[in-house]
């Protein structure tokens, strides 16, 4: 009789532990989301063999065009904020890492994120302080802050926010002379801004075959431009961020690489 009264009370205290309670939350499940960044050029999708013209009448091309996207959230209707990713290399260039089927420059960052309605993406343009002094030489080569992605100068001046590379015709008798090589390399500490792209999106539950997505643009051909400023890569082709003497004109493409950015 003894035996049996201990094994009820086992048990009963077994199925009390295990019992779940009405306040326990319920787990949410993730689901497949795609950040989807596509450059552009006017209303057609970018590609490093196009011919451009800038606003000063001077043909030229985009060789290359990098940027650093970190602490990018997925913001809800209601203020929350969702992590993503933490940081991420934009390659430009035909070489990305990501890049999708339907266009080379094209880029996609692949996560999970809970259900829901949503009202914009947040993201770090460059890379934050905290890890902007890190030696690149200990990561390994496919990673973002690499030395091998060539977006380093030292651990004293940090990362490349952004690079833009090309070249552009020298004089207008000769438009198709792209004879001037230019190179802008930008980002400070003091540079780096968090920017909110707004845009109303979904993400399903059980989305059934469809793609949990948003889709970001870059304007590649308003990186020199603007309604308030415009850069001559024809009469400055070089600008760096750590040079001292270079460093207005490089933080001024910054700012234009910033306002670039928008939702599709």
């Amino acid at each position: 009789m003894k035996k049996i009264f201990y094994l009820s009370a086992i048990a009963l205290v077994t199925f009390t532990a295990c019992r779940k309670r009405p306040d326990d939350p319920v787990p949410v499940k993730l689901e497949s989301f795609d950040l989807v960044v596509d450059a552009y050029n006017g209303s057609k999708l970018f590609s490093p063999l196009d011919t451009l013209v800038s606003v000063t009448g001077h043909k030229f091309r985009v060789k290359s065009a990098k940027m650093y996207f970190s602490n990018i959230n997925l913001v809800k209707t209601d203020g929350t904020k969702v992590p993503f990713k933490s940081i991420v290399l934009l390659s430009m260039d035909g070489q990305a890492v990501y890049k999708t089927a339907h266009n080379a420059t094209s880029v996609v960052i692949k996560g999970q994120v809970p259900p829901g309605m949503y009202s914009g993406v947040e993201f770090g343009l460059g890379i934050p302080a905290a890890d902007n002094h890190k030696d690149a030489v200990a990561y390994l080569p496919t990673e973002p802050l690499s030395q091998f992605q060539k977006m380093w100068w030292n651990t004293n001046d940090g990362y490349m926010f952004a690079k833009v590379e090309g070249n552009i015709s020298g004089d207008l008798t000769q438009p198709n002379v792209l004879n001037i090589d230019y190179n802008y390399e930008m980002g400070t500490d003091a540079q780096y801004k968090t920017l909110f792209i707004a845009q109303n999106f979904q993400v399903y539950q059980n989305a059934m075959g469809d793609i949990n997505e948003a889709l970001l643009k870059v304007q590649v051909d308003q990186f020199f431009y603007s309604a308030t400023d415009t850069i001559k890569p024809e009469i400055n082709p070089v600008a760096h961020s750590n040079v001292s003497a270079e460093a207005p004109l490089a933080n001024k493409m910054l700012q234009l690489v910033q306002k670039s950015i928008s939702a599709q």
